[in-house]
């Protein structure tokens, strides 16, 4: 009797730890959660028209707490075709890039894996060098001072500032942008947001640079604006500081934190 008790102990405990496992088995092969990869996508267009490039940024929705969907998000990278010499109004091909064995354990299905994007705002990278000679007083004698500047469609940039090509960039996209919203109440309200390039995170408070402190060199007063924002971890924007419909110098403006 004791070894037949036994015997339907062991058998009792197998059908429970079967019944276990098929239950496990069945929550983790239920329905499938669908994700939309390309619900929230952004595509940063760099370069000039012609030799531009794309940069894709992305969060995908999930609110769940499976951990292999988590790691299966976290394991998608992005392929951009073409991906060069790009010009406005070409069109771009973003398509996902993952292993099957992720996407199998995590039970997910895509809304898609592929989408077009048509390329735009690539700046003009045409310009010309200009020299210019000035009289200026040092140490008590009159000198002859000769500077450099490159104009990219209007924007004069000097070249002693020995900004990158991507500084470039983004300096003729604000100065363009603040132009087109000058007859606004909020000059500069439609400036995109720049991103600080500081990998230890900053807290930094606005802060105004007026022409009179860079004897009323607007362009110098702007590159230490952009610059007090570029070297934080926050975004930023700059906005020019307007007096009696003259602009005095610039306002370093950060992205208030939630």
């Amino acid at each position: 009797m004791g070894g037949k008790n036994m015997t339907l102990k062991h058998i009792g405990r197998f059908f429970t730890a079967f019944f276990l496992v098929f239950v496990l088995m069945g929550c983790s092969h239920g329905d499938p959660i669908e994700l939309d990869p390309f619900k929230n996508m952004k595509i940063e267009y760099t370069g000039w028209n012609g030799s531009g490039k794309a940069n894709v940024e992305n969060t995908i929705d999930y609110t769940g707490n499976n951990e292999s969907v988590k790691k299966f998000i976290d394991s998608i990278s992005y392929k951009i075709t073409p991906n060069k010499d790009l010009t406005n109004g070409d069109t771009i091909t973003v398509e996902l890039k993952y292993t099957k064995d992720a996407y199998k354990l995590a039970n997910v299905t895509l809304t898609k894996e592929k989408k077009k994007f048509r390329v735009e705002g690539l700046l003009n990278g045409e310009h010309e060098l200009i020299t210019k000679k000035e009289k200026v007083v040092q140490d008590g004698e009159e000198k002859e001072k000769v500077s450099q500047s490159y104009v990219y469609d209007g924007v004069e940039i000097p070249a002693e500032w020995n900004l990158t090509e991507e500084e470039k960039q983004k300096y003729i996209a604000y100065v363009q942008g603040s132009n087109q919203s000058d007859s606004s109440e909020d000059p500069g309200a439609e400036q995109s947001w720049f991103q600080g390039e500081s990998e230890q995170v900053t807290h930094r408070e606005d802060a105004d640079f007026l022409t009179k402190d860079y004897l009323d060199n607007a362009i110098s007063c702007y590159k230490d604006a952009y610059n007090y924002g570029a070297t934080s971890s926050q975004r930023f924007k700059i906005d020019p500081i307007m007096k009696d419909d003259k602009m005095i110098g610039y306002r370093c403006i950060f992205e208030k934190e939630d």
